[in-house]
């Protein structure tokens, strides 16, 4: 199992290759387990397997040890080490990937230089929602299940989920800018990271997680790191977007005829939700049953009424609509003031060109 505690000796460090020095790799045990402790540097290869395959388990590689950091600090100290013993450093997240990009090369494609797995799941941490900015800060071993899960428990959501939720890490989306299923609405993960921290190859902290949402002090960290896929620095903690808990969302399959149509379904989407937004917030609210008609308002019914028994009477007299429309303007020219500018221009009447235009009272 890969939390077994494993004591670091020469005996334990595996030899793949005969011809690499040993001492080298049992040196760079002994300062990894100085830096985070010997329960969590892994050397034998049965306890290393699980981190050497990818999620497919088409890709295998070779590595030499496991490290597991728990903070910041840690994985700084650990990076110092591998860059003193001239190690080569695979940072790996929840190990989900699909295309080998998280576990190290197979053994017939390595060099003489010891191979270091740094593992961040043991970085779950995750701090208060701050409800008032809608961010929350997480470490880059803290899976999206937990993010999307301690969001809601504030009323609040994630704007990037995908199937390997319960896996997949935070700081494995930032650096491969994963998506998911609500791109289209939210986009990558690169729209979501508004601070972040990291750890260059030698050691040195980087980054920030104050989440402003214009830093302009030296270069912008989270546009640099995010789809870096650990080739920059290794991620360790970030300050996330969250969005409004939706309580209830359609799911809509779209059959198209070609990749052309696809191009403008999400357009004509958002179209469509402005259009019926705007409808919404054009129509004017109901009075609740238990306010009392101002006598403005009764003054405005009883012209209605008036305005509207003048057409009608003129339609069974059978009277012209050109007339009838007269009928309802000369209802018009004794509306109140008041009235008269809740309906501008409701009231037309007939041109002899047969358009319609505004009746000017």
């Amino acid at each position: 199992m890969r939390g077994t505690v494993v004591a670091v000796t020469s005996a334990s460090i595996s030899g793949q290759h005969d011809d690499r020095s040993r001492d080298v790799i049992g040196d760079l045990a002994s300062a990894l387990t100085a830096a985070i402790g010997a329960d969590h540097v892994l050397t034998p290869a049965d306890v290393r397997a699980g981190f050497e395959t990818d999620w497919t388990g088409r890709y295998r590689g070779s590595s030499d040890i496991v490290a597991r950091p728990a903070s910041t600090a840690e994985v700084s100290a650990v990076l110092t080490a591998c860059m003193e013993h001239d190690a080569q450093v695979i940072a790996q997240a929840g190990n989900t990937g699909l295309v080998g990009g998280s576990v190290p090369r197979a053994a017939r494609d390595r060099d003489e230089r010891p191979v270091v797995i740094v593992s961040m799941r043991r970085l779950d941490h995750l701090g208060a929602v701050d409800t008032a900015a809608m961010q929350v800060t997480a470490g880059a071993g803290t899976t999206l299940a937990r993010w999307r899960d301690h969001a809601r428990s504030a009323g609040l959501d994630t704007p990037v989920d995908f199937a390997a939720r319960d896996v997949a890490t935070v700081g494995g989306a930032i650096a491969t800018n994963a998506g998911g299923s609500r791109v289209l609405r939210f986009g990558t993960m690169r729209q979501q990271v508004v601070g972040i921290e990291a750890v260059t190859a030698d050691g040195s902290v980087i980054g920030s997680l104050s989440g402003l949402p214009k830093e302009t002090a030296g270069l912008h960290w989270p546009s640099l790191l995010t789809g870096s896929e650990g080739t920059l620095a290794v991620i360790t903690s970030a300050r996330l977007r969250l969005v409004p808990l939706f309580r209830a969302t359609i799911t809509a399959l779209v059959a198209l005829e070609g990749f052309g149509q696809g191009a403008s379904v999400p357009g004509s989407g958002r179209a469509g939700a402005g259009t019926a937004a705007s409808r919404r917030a054009a129509t004017p609210p109901v009075a609740s049953a238990q306010e009392a008609p101002s006598a403005s308002s009764r003054r405005e019914r009883s012209w209605m009424r008036r305005s509207s028994d003048a057409g009608v009477s003129a339609s069974a007299k059978g009277v012209s609509a050109k007339k009838a429309l007269r009928y309802s303007a000369s209802a018009s020219c004794s509306l109140p003031g008041s009235a008269k500018s809740l309906v501008p221009g409701s009231v037309s009447r007939s041109t002899r060109s047969g358009a319609a235009r505004p009746f000017s009272g």
